[in-house]
């Protein structure tokens, strides 16, 4: 394949919404990282913390990203993709003020009421939602709106674009560090993640869902769960020894048997017999054992399994 005809396959292979979802990518991880990289001189130089409750709280800051992650792909999956990555900048910009404001006059009567240690851990812990919200959709984005023959051109992009934003925000960090001070930095990176809120509002569309894929209801981690289990119902011999085992159980019960749960002789014929209802239920668990063997599907709400 020629330059020209790669050139041309990257130029039409991606819709809008990749480049808007990697753009505001690299100004989320400036926001990041910069806020990171000054967050302990803040901390222990301008809050007064000791260097032990500074490596607690820088760790927190970090660790639970990683943390929240399921969380935020389960709210992006219900969402959809434009509002939650809209939501994500907004809880960013809000949270990266806050920590730039935690020794403002006008948080005084808070810092007053509960004590410090706790207040900046929960100011903290709000950066780390909106990432993990972010990242779910730009990777989510980033797969449906690529055509086939650039989606792994895609993801290289994509990291591309984290590694931009990555090495750049300390940099800028320190530049507003020296020249405003630290609480600066995390107003410089509120600033940039709220500007990425409305170019996500004004630009960014939500990315068609493949029309092959099934409809996604819960977040992958519960499906692929899910899918596990019914796997091992459906090869295990045992399971399915024990579903039959409990049916010929209720069909012998002394209850069923003189309460009419599965048959009643009398009423001019309209009852099944016991044995009759019994086959039935036999029948129709057979049934559905074996669609499940097969793989496949049935709607059993009209299935006579009593």
């Amino acid at each position: 394949m020629s330059f020209s005809q790669r050139f041309q396959d990257v130029r039409t292979g991606f819709e809008r919404p990749f480049w808007v979802a990697n753009i505001s990518e690299i100004f989320e991880r400036i926001s990041y990282y910069g806020a990171f990289a000054s967050l302990a001189v803040y901390l222990q130089e301008t809050l007064n913390f000791s260097t032990q409750q500074t490596g607690t709280l820088t760790g927190l800051f970090g660790g639970m990203v990683w943390f929240l992650a399921i969380f935020g792909g389960a709210i992006a999956d219900r969402l959809g993709f434009r509002r939650a990555l809209s939501l994500a900048y907004l809880i960013l910009a809000a949270a990266y003020f806050l920590i730039g404001s935690i020794g403002s006059p006008w948080l005084a009567p808070v810092r007053n009421t509960v004590p410090l240690i706790i207040f900046v851990g929960f100011v903290l812990m709000l950066p780390a939602l909106g990432i993990s919200m972010v990242k779910p959709c730009v990777v989510g984005t980033t797969a449906r709106a690529s055509k086939d023959n650039v989606r792994s051109l895609g993801y290289s992009i994509y990291y591309t674009m984290v590694n931009i934003g990555s090495a750049s925000g300390p940099y800028i960090a320190s530049w507003a560090h020296r020249h405003f001070g630290v609480e600066t930095v995390f107003r410089v990176a509120a600033a940039s993640v709220f500007l990425m809120f409305f170019g996500v509002l004004i630009f960014f569309r939500e990315p068609a869902r493949d029309p092959s894929a099934p409809a996604i209801h819960h977040s992958a981690g519960l499906c692929a769960w899910r899918d596990r289990r019914q796997r091992r119902r459906r090869d295990d011999p045992d399971y399915r020894r024990s579903v039959g085992d409990r049916v010929n159980a209720a069909a012998q019960s002394p209850h069923t048997k003189h309460s009419g749960v599965l048959g009643n002789h009398s009423g001019n014929g309209h009852h099944l017999s016991r044995l009759g209802r019994a086959r039935r239920a036999s029948a129709s668990l057979d049934l559905l054992l074996g669609d499940f063997r097969s793989g496949h599907r049935r709607n059993y709400s009209s299935a006579p399994l009593l």
